[in-house]
């Protein structure tokens, strides 16, 4: 299916085929997969499950928001300030389930192009790219990719995965390629947005981890990368683990400060 927009301020459904849409200019609306498009079933039933189909999405000129839909998509964002979420939309009431429908999404990969976007990849093992501009990059659940590219960007992290029974924190296997520091920012505030009562929040430098009960933060260089590792205090535990409950990995050997994460 080929959509293709006018010049002026459009909203673009797709449908659950695999669909071609460029948007051209104005500030569109696209929905990849139309407004309930299919996604894999958390715990299936014994089978196979629907085909999830792919999406290849232009936003062109404009400010743009897109859900590019379940499958493994491509979107180029273009011009402007764009909005641009890698999974669907469903019709459901249950926040839980459009959240395991998100974390189920598959591998996309997501460009912004120029301009100050915000990219979200939700599941699967995404590429991210930032382009031109300041941007923000969440890859959501998956081992990610991340790269910021120019312009003062902020890589988040600290997705739950809800497609368990006991969700988990899901961020081992990132990778942001070009982190830059006292431009570039990590921010780890969707850890704490998990608690009622967000623990205190303490940035270690190099050293290990001290207690179970604080949200923690430090890194380690080897093998010409920086590892960055979290202790995020979910379930009780008098001590944390070595490695704590979540990591990513910037590439390259950084010495990292404070400054250098967002953490409340």
């Amino acid at each position: 299916m080929r959509i293709r927009g006018t010049a002026g301020n459009d909203v673009l459904l797709g449908d659950i085929a695999d669909s071609i849409i460029i948007a051209g200019a104005g500030n569109d609306l696209i929905y990849g997969d139309g407004l309930n498009g299919p996604y894999a079933p958390i715990f299936p039933e014994p089978g196979p499950g629907p085909v999830i189909y792919g999406n290849t999405i232009d936003a062109g000129t404009g400010n743009d928001t897109v859900h590019a839909g379940y499958g493994a998509d491509s979107v180029i964002g273009g011009d402007g300030d764009d909005l641009i979420f890698g999974y669907g939309v469903i019709a459901a009431d249950n926040p839980i389930r459009a959240a395991q429908a998100r974390d189920s999404d598959l591998a996309d990969t997501l460009n912004g192009g120029t301009g100050n976007d915000s990219l979200h990849g939700g599941g699967g093992a995404d590429l991210l790219i930032g382009g031109k501009g300041n941007d923000l990059l969440n890859g959501g659940v998956g081992a990610d990719t991340l790269t910021g590219g120019t312009g003062h960007d902020i890589f988040q992290f600290g997705a739950m995965d809800t497609r368990a029974r006991m969700p988990s924190f899901d961020t081992r296997g990132d990778v942001v390629t070009d982190f830059r520091h006292a431009e570039d920012l990590l921010d780890l505030t969707p850890f704490l947005a998990n608690f009622s009562t967000p623990p205190a929040a303490v940035f270690l430098g190099t050293g290990a981890f001290v207690d179970g009960t604080s949200f923690q933060v430090r890194y380690a260089v080897a093998d010409g990368n920086t590892l960055v590792e979290i202790f995020a205090p979910v379930f009780t535990a008098p001590t944390p683990p070595a490695h704590g409950n979540a990591s990513f990995t910037l590439l390259g050997a950084h010495a990292l400060a404070a400054s250098d994460f967002i953490l409340g």
